[in-house]
């Protein structure tokens, strides 16, 4: 049996408050227009999800990138050796090495963050929450993330997001840096970000991309600078 809907009646924030709190198993898909996202659950918990951008599934080795937790070099051995084996790549990256369990876990919180960012902001969409299918079964290294602890940042982050779409409405406006050297006192966000944009303009959307610091903290970092002149 499948509960299902539209988001623009029955919010994203009631679902996730709703599995958490009945400790539900199954798996919760949305769809907007030509993008679609998963969420993994087992009683409650989030143990793994997807994100589909215009048909193109995000997989785990795009959020490796990002973080920048494990090696560009190590990561296409990791990659090679998953082709021949066909068993999850983190498997592959733990117990060779080149990842530990805790930043696996990091990666997987990190790459559920950047997936809730994305669909906190749908004010609509069709969401379905199947009790008989599960995303991740095969993993040796299984993760459970707190749900309650995603939907109180979330609902924070989307009273956020209207301060930054004020700023920055559209994800195509191209930055650049105005400040050099930059000045003391900023955040480490605020100076990673500096330091990846350099001299080049890039627009907000490739440095969300690129930058490691997430969507939403690419964003806000981004209005912070804007705000103070950098």
């Amino acid at each position: 049996m499948a509960l299902e809907g539209n988001i623009a009646e029955f919010s994203l924030p009631e679902i996730l408050q709703l599995i958490s709190s009945q400790r539900k198993t199954g798996v919760l898909t949305l769809q907007q227009e030509i993008d679609a996202a998963a969420l993994d659950f087992e009683e409650g918990q989030i143990t793994g999800g997807y994100y589909s951008r215009r048909g193109v599934q995000e997989d785990l080795s795009v959020y490796l990138f990002k973080t920048g937790l494990v090696k560009e070099e190590d990561l296409f051995r990791a990659e090679e050796k998953q082709s021949r084996l066909k068993v999850p790549l983190e498997e592959i990256l733990i117990e060779d090495g080149y990842l530990s369990e805790e930043d696996f876990i990091e990666v997987i919180r990190f790459k559920i963050q950047e997936i809730m960012d994305e669909i906190f902001t749908w004010v609509e969409g069709h969401y379905t929450f199947d009790l008989n299918t599960r995303l991740y079964t095969k993993s040796r290294y299984p993760v459970r993330l707190s749900t309650d602890g995603f939907l109180m940042e979330g609902v924070r982050r989307m009273d956020e997001w209207l301060r930054i779409r004020r700023v920055l409405p559209q994800m195509a406006v191209i930055l650049l840096r105005t400040a050099e050297p930059a000045p003391s006192g900023l955040t480490l966000e605020q100076e990673k970000f500096l330091e990846f944009l350099g001299r080049r303009h890039m627009t907000l959307e490739q440095l969300a991309e690129n930058s490691g610091l997430g969507k939403f903290m690419t964003c806000q970092t981004a209005v912070e600078l804007l705000e103070a002149g950098l």
